[in-house]
């Protein structure tokens, strides 16, 4: 059974939205706080967000436990809904 959560008020979203943005730029989150960020940002229970992006809820349990090793793919259809895609960049910093 699915637990009803609100989704915030358009200004707290924006908020919540700058904040998360400014960590992910910072590398200040792991992929498990990401997804839950991301999916209490738009309200969502888990199962609902699994529905919304088309995995099994399972997996974003799992992923927001730490507990899973996501593919590519899938961590890409977590962040689609937030104009956010994975891969590799090129570092920037010298060593």
């Amino acid at each position: 059974m699915s637990r009803k959560i609100s989704p915030p008020d358009p200004q707290t979203s924006m908020q919540l939205r700058k904040t998360f943005y400014d960590a992910i730029e910072n590398n200040d989150l792991s992929i498990a706080e990401t997804i839950k960020q991301m999916r209490k940002i738009v309200g969502m229970t888990q199962t609902d967000y699994a529905k919304l992006i088309g995995i099994a809820p399972r997996i974003v349990m799992d992923i927001e436990r730490g507990k899973a090793n996501p593919r590519l793919d899938t961590l890409n259809k977590l962040a689609k809904p937030f104009g956010l895609a994975l891969g590799f960049v090129i570092n920037s910093e010298k060593k």
